[in-house]
């Protein structure tokens, strides 16, 4: 059984914090830029896989900032993750971040905004260019709705005060359309620029279209059953430790950098073992978001 980990586990870094988010803002823009200027040749392939996972783990720097995992204060912490995320347009992560917490608290079950949210999606098709609009589609209802005080049907409460969460839903929805705007300028000034931004949101929406089946997906109910690790040093690389999801959910405060050595650690005290959820490499991840694994939706 999972227990306490060693105080350096859940030691935050403003370093690694930082040095992460210049990875992810790399990633995503580099790429861009660089499809820009080749062009739609095979040449462009490596930077549109790159610019994906980009996207992908802006969305999981989001992530970390409402964990409250990339600064020691709540509020700084989500501004962080909506600076973030705010390029990722339209998505708004504080309307993902109520409907998370109340995943984290009833994962795979019928109270789980996400088994019932991609449990829509039953085929690779999909759940590779559906899955992640809708989910958009339902953050950004969220967010909007927090930024005008309208409550959410959530049992489980965000730990900040109802005038904060409304405060960061605003900033949430000025940023998202002032990354709309942009676009929107750069689509009408630069259509090439805009043809490849498209194309990198195309490989974006795949990648984390993918990535909830990666995680869930022919698991079970429970602490340390409810969801999967993924090995391997594609992930490690691309999505700097995010893909170790049974050690997120064992500790959902721990940042996203020191999630690899929470994996060692417990491999080390022998936690691991045949009832765990552990994919190791590239087909053996994505193996899970195939039709025959449907995602979880049990009662609690």
């Amino acid at each position: 059984m999972a227990g306490s980990l060693p105080r350096e586990l859940n030691s935050r870094s403003h370093l690694k914090a930082v040095l992460g988010i210049c990875w992810a803002l790399l990633l995503f823009f580099g790429s861009w830029f660089a499809v820009t200027q080749i062009g739609f040749s095979p040449l462009a392939l490596p930077f549109l896989i790159a610019g994906g996972y980009g996207m992908l783990l802006l969305g999981f720097m989001g992530h970390d900032g409402t964990h409250f995992s990339l600064h020691e204060n709540k509020i700084v912490s989500s501004c962080l993750g909506i600076l973030l995320t705010a390029p990722i347009f339209p998505y708004m992560v504080m309307g993902f971040t109520i409907s998370h917490w109340n995943h984290h608290k009833h994962t795979n079950t019928n109270e789980d905004p996400d088994s019932v949210l991609f449990a829509k999606f039953k085929n690779l098709l999909t759940r590779s260019f559906l899955a992640r609009p809708y989910s958009f589609w339902e953050y950004g209802t969220n967010t909007l709705r927090l930024a005008v005080g309208v409550p959410l049907p959530f049992k489980y409460q965000f730990p900040l005060t109802a005038k904060e969460l409304q405060g960061l839903a605003r900033v949430n929805v000025l940023l998202s359309l002032a990354w709309g705007a942009l676009y929107t300028w750069v689509a009408f000034h630069a259509p090439q620029a805009f043809t490849a931004l498209l194309a990198v949101y195309l490989f974006g929406t795949v990648l984390s279209g993918l990535s909830p089946y990666i995680e869930h997906t022919g698991t079970g109910v429970g602490r340390g059953v409810d969801t999967r690790t993924s090995e391997g040093w594609w992930w490690d690389f691309f999505i700097l430790g995010n893909n170790y999801h049974v050690e997120h959910h064992l500790y959902p405060t721990v940042p996203f950098y020191n999630l690899k050595r929470v994996h060692q650690h417990l491999k080390r005290e022998g936690y691991y073992t045949a009832e765990k959820y552990l994919s190791v490499g590239v087909w053996d991840t994505y193996r899970y978001t195939l039709k025959k694994y449907p995602y979880p939706l049990n009662a609690s």
